[in-house]
């Protein structure tokens, strides 16, 4: 399994995430920000499919809900080969058992799994090991960032409608791109059976 991830870079600021490079073996989980979400019949096939970069399109079913700890619930997802959770709206009222078609971007876990996982009952292994293979940094075009007086604000990732293939470079690790604000698409490949990462990001 191969998987391409936005890697926001806040997190580097904030310590959620290392600085990942090339050939790092980390143990992670993962959350779709979905974008369409519909339900459909019990029998359609799972599947989890790359569609550019970061975005897949996805049929999952729906295995487990838990409350994100103030007012909302959130749904875990098994799309076959890949296990996974969304914080999204548009997923946040599915029931268990539901097959549902998703698309959406892949992201790192923003702690919504890992933070607070001894308080949910039964929960289903979301972890992979995995190798990080691949580094490319995006320029956030000028057109998405603002700039006041006193602030700076632009998107933490775009799609890859809006940044385009003249955006990114490959890079030897996750850091800010010297030109202004950007993020990263990392790609992981997942260790074979039975090896673990030499240093897990979480046991």
């Amino acid at each position: 399994m191969r998987l391409t991830v936005v890697y926001e870079h806040w997190h580097l600021g904030d310590g959620n995430y290392p600085a990942f490079t090339l050939g790092d073996e980390v143990r992670l989980s993962f959350e779709l920000d979905v974008t369409a979400a519909e339900t459909v019949s019990d029998d359609t096939p799972l599947l989890f499919r790359q569609d550019r970069d970061a975005h897949y399109d996805a049929t999952a079913r729906v295995i487990r809900r838990y409350g994100d700890g103030i007012s909302d619930t959130f749904p875990v997802f098994d799309a076959g080969d890949f296990r996974f959770y969304s914080p999204s709206w548009c997923t946040a009222g599915l029931p268990v058992g539901a097959v549902v078609r998703l698309q959406g971007r892949l992201a790192l876990d923003h702690y919504l799994w890992v933070e607070f996982l001894d308080r949910y009952p039964d929960p289903p292994e979301l972890f992979y090991n995995l190798r990080v293979v691949r580094i490319r940094t995006i320029v956030i075009p000028d057109r998405f960032i603002h700039r006041g007086a006193r602030s700076l604000r632009y998107p933490t990732a775009l799609s890859p409608t809006q940044y385009g293939d003249a955006a990114w470079r490959d890079a030897q690790r996750v850091e800010e791109h010297e030109s202004g604000p950007s993020f990263s698409l990392v790609d992981f490949e997942e260790l074979p059976p039975g090896s673990g990462p030499e240093n897990p990001t979480f046991l």
